[in-house]
């Protein structure tokens, strides 16, 4: 999923989970807002971890 500068996005209720890709593998914001309520987001596999604080990238 991408998020577009600009854009807002509201999840609820929805898991996003084994995405793979270049740049991200569950959601790549690219300068959005970006609210997630009761929906996880784990299993995914982003390619450009190197210099990042996300948890878990690696």
């Amino acid at each position: 999923m991408i998020i577009r500068f600009g854009f807002q996005v509201q999840l609820e209720r929805l898991t996003i989970t084994n995405g793979a890709g270049g740049f991200g593998g569950g959601i790549l914001n690219q300068g959005g807002t970006v609210t997630l309520t009761r929906s996880p987001v784990r299993n995914n596999r982003p390619d450009n971890c190197a210099g990042t604080p996300v948890p878990g990238c690696s």
